[in-house]
């Protein structure tokens, strides 16, 4: 358990961030925020709180309270994609964009969890029980028999190589 960082030299190391946070409130808090990621200086966090956009210093809230648990962030704020829920029954799917211009789009394959652009610039969905992909508003799930179901997390690795993490062990594809 805990947070762990790949070293360059292909070494996992346990990192302990709470520590180093001055009191007890923030050290509970930091461990609601899920993968975050960056585009340029601005950062976008995965939140039970919501989707968190830290933009010069300052945090704004751009899910409107709905719990968020991944983001594929763009330059282009209305081309910005999370997967999350509005409440535990309702809503359970893809945001594009976010403020008055957010749009969803209900999942077919479970509960989607995990977003990624693979080296040809698609979107891709991980979720509980499949996966697929999602380009120009259009959701294709993918039905390609694999040892595995469900799909934790994904990450695109510098040789091009996507991660998945999955209810069935650690999975890479080309």
């Amino acid at each position: 358990a805990g947070l762990w960082v790949l070293s360059n030299k292909m070494q996992l190391k346990p990192i302990n961030y709470a520590a180093n946070l001055s009191n007890a409130e923030e050290a509970s808090s930091m461990y609601m925020y899920m993968h975050g990621k960056a585009i340029g200086t601005d950062v976008y966090i995965p939140a039970v709180a919501g989707l968190l956009w830290l933009q010069n210093g300052k945090y704004k809230d751009i899910s409107h309270s709905s719990v968020c648990l991944s983001v594929l962030p763009d330059k282009n704020p209305s081309k910005l994609v999370y997967s999350g829920f509005e409440n535990p029954t309702q809503h359970r799917g893809l945001y594009k964009g976010w403020g008055d211009k957010k749009r969803f789009y209900s999942w077919p394959t479970g509960f989607p969890i995990s977003i990624c652009r693979d080296t040809r610039g698609q979107i891709r969905v991980g979720a509980f029980r499949g996966q697929g992909t999602f380009t120009d508003d259009t959701i294709l799930t993918d039905t390609t028999p694999r040892p595995y179901r469900g799909v934790i997390c994904m990450e695109l690795d510098p040789y091009g190589r996507l991660w998945k993490g999955t209810d069935k062990g650690l999975y890479y594809e080309m």
